[in-house]
């Protein structure tokens, strides 16, 4: 960093240290992808042990006596940093939400449901995971969840800057309870996505590693907090007081 004449804090670009900066960028983004993909292999692994307990115990639950009220869910958001360590607003997240005892996430394979927060257990820092009380909800289960928001977080349509965990965890909990993702969680992919649309820096870094997914191209977290607004109404005990999305125009949110 240099200060120049006005007081201005500016980038010393000198070759030296510019090169010491993309090098701790490019391992920055390398450790990213490669806990993202550790997310990735362990759902594969763990969809195929519990998706069908998972789905026999949702039903399950949900067969209860007519004179009896519905069963209650606690909703739990589970947060764990990823890539090297970072103050907060530039730290790389995974997170997803657990409904019960049972996890919600999303990655290339589209929406995973697995016992427990199983997507973040073989991440490098998973001893930092994190987990916030999200309130309570009824009359919904995981599979009845899954297969509303599928539409809108299908297989194949991940990207890690449009489309990732962050994006799926944010429109799950305004679902389920009408809250919203801390921003901070997403500070770092969101600035990225800004210098990969103007620069294309992020393939750049990773040498063509990371590919934009067209699929995941025209997805607006906003336009699809847009349809399901009210949703949480229908079943949430707490509901969060957060402002009601009523329309979206041109990727500007206007709220109640």
């Amino acid at each position: 960093m240099t200060n120049e004449p006005s007081g201005i804090v500016a980038f010393d670009w000198r070759p030296r240290r510019l090169a010491a900066c993309v090098a701790m960028a490019k391992a920055m983004v390398g450790s990213i992808m490669s806990d993202v993909n550790k997310v990735c292999d362990r759902s594969k692994e763990g969809r195929k042990k519990s998706w069908a307990s998972s789905w026999l115990r949702c039903r399950r639950v949900d067969v209860v006596e007519p004179t009896q009220p519905p069963p209650e869910h606690d909703v739990t958001l589970v947060i764990t940093p990823i890539g090297p360590r970072l103050p907060r607003k530039f730290q790389a997240y995974h997170s997803s939400v657990l409904l019960g005892d049972l996890e919600l996430s999303f990655s290339m394979l589209g929406i995973t449901i697995l016992q427990g927060p199983q997507s973040h257990e073989h991440l490098p820092r998973s001893e930092e995971s994190e987990t916030r009380d999200m309130g309570k909800v009824r009359c919904v289960d995981a599979v009845s969840l899954r297969s509303k928001l599928l539409p809108h977080f299908r297989h194949n349509t991940y990207d890690l800057l449009r489309k990732n965990c962050n994006s799926f965890s944010d429109v799950c909990l305004f679902a389920l309870v009408g809250a919203r993702l801390d921003r901070d969680y997403r500070h770092l992919e969101q600035a990225s996505l800004i210098m990969e649309n103007s620069f294309g820096l992020i393939q750049r870094l990773t040498r063509g590693k990371y590919i934009p997914n067209p699929d995941a191209e025209a997805f607006m977290v906003e336009e699809v907090l847009a349809k399901l607004d009210g949703m949480a109404e229908d079943h949430a005990l707490n509901p969060r007081a957060t402002a009601s999305v009523v329309a979206v125009a041109d990727g500007i949110v206007v709220e109640a």
